[in-house]
């Protein structure tokens, strides 16, 4: 097999500059950028040499590339990780927050039923709900008597 032939640039110095005009006569003279050309011995990389193993630089190029995606990544992944570490922790205080509350209710419910307070309210109660406006002009009674 032989290497494949790097012409110099001078080789086809018409077909370079009239390729620009004939470009823009079709309307896609934005197209040709009309920087000058180098060679590839010039172009500091193995990608355009085909007698250089461009593979060391490419794994180079792609570990660059591998740290960038990851680094972009772990961002939003650290956030998303610490807003899910607040929301167990104000569940894990509201749980708690929960249990003191109930316990706290038990023992006011043992505290009542042990005095007897249950039935009292629990007649205050069915007076309010059956006739409200009888029970409301007895607490204003009961205000006017003792101011």
């Amino acid at each position: 097999m032989s290497p494949q032939r790097i012409s110099p640039l001078a080789a086809a110095p018409v077909a370079r500059t009239t390729y620009a005009e004939a470009s823009a006569q079709q309307g896609i003279g934005g197209m040709t950028t009309g920087v000058p050309e180098i060679a590839n011995m010039d172009d500091m990389g193995g990608m355009s040499k085909p007698y250089v193993n461009s593979q060391p630089e490419r794994n180079q190029m792609l570990m660059a590339q591998n740290i960038q995606q990851n680094t972009q990544s772990a961002a939003p992944q650290a956030a998303a990780g610490a807003m899910a570490d607040m929301r167990k922790m104000q569940v894990e205080g509201s749980n708690a927050q929960s249990a003191q509350q109930q316990f706290l209710n038990m023992k006011m419910s043992n505290v009542m039923d042990a005095n007897e307070m249950g039935n009292a309210l629990m007649a205050l109660d069915n007076r309010m709900k059956e006739d409200p406006a009888s029970f409301v002009q007895s607490i204003a009674d009961s205000r006017a008597m003792f101011n």
